[in-house]
């Protein structure tokens, strides 16, 4: 079996990234990686990140295939490199919006890790959104099959996380994003095999887009965060 990761250079895709390495080797799979570069929006984000993970890149080396600018995920460069590493499926977390010739270039496909509920929220700030909408019965991920859209494959694995005992939006956030990876590394044989049944969930929900966002949307997420855990 033959894997191919698609992830960025945020500390958060790394833990990604060097999380599926090292149960790859474990099942005996050969694993390879394409980093996107990314920028963080805030120096707080990364710092709060560089807090949360501890290890994010002891399994990486001697497994990256190609890496290339944040956009450039679709480049004729990249999509060489896959061509040449001929992967059997691809696991996908953090990158920009994949074109056909990528996600379709593995054998069966390539899939998602998506930080919220696609029935509910789809595109980004998926945990943050719920928060400043008081949805808080709407937060969680998704792991799902990548098609032609946004966040609108079949849906493979799916779980709710409350917002119960987190003051802070992002570190929430972060906390979703190591529940799908967990629960995808989990699952991951079964994924390779073809043997995990697609769950009857229509990925229907709202998209949002950067665009949408704005300036104190994290502070009222905040607060609304910290008013759900006074009540509760």
């Amino acid at each position: 079996m033959r894997v191919l990761v698609l992830t960025s250079t945020c500390l958060r895709h790394k833990s990604f990234a060097n999380i599926v390495i090292k149960k790859c080797r474990a099942l005996g799979y050969e694993v390879m990686c394409i980093f996107e570069s990314k920028d963080y929006n805030s120096m707080n984000n990364e710092y709060k990140e560089l807090c949360f993970y501890k290890d994010t890149t002891s399994a990486i080396d001697n497994h990256c295939l190609a890496s290339c600018d944040e956009g450039s995920i679709n480049s004729k460069k990249i999509v060489d490199a896959i061509k040449d590493y001929d992967p059997d499926i691809g696991l996908v977390f953090g990158t920009s919006i994949l074109k056909e010739r990528v996600f379709g270039a593995p054998k069966a496909g390539c899939y998602n890790v998506h930080t919220g509920l696609v029935q509910h929220y789809r595109g980004v700030e998926n945990v943050t959104w719920p928060l400043v909408q008081k949805e808080y019965d709407k937060i969680g991920f998704t792991v799902h099959k990548v098609s032609p859209g946004i966040d609108n494959g079949k849906v493979i694995l799916q779980r709710k996380i409350s917002p119960k005992y987190f003051y802070d939006p992002y570190r929430m956030f972060l906390h979703v994003c190591k529940a799908g990876t967990e629960t995808l590394v989990e699952n991951l044989e079964k994924i390779c095999k073809n043997e995990i049944e697609t769950l009857d969930i229509k990925p229907s929900g709202k998209l949002y887009r950067k665009k949408d966002s704005f300036e104190n949307m994290e502070t009222i997420a905040r607060q609304n965060l910290y008013e759900f855990n006074t009540r509760h």
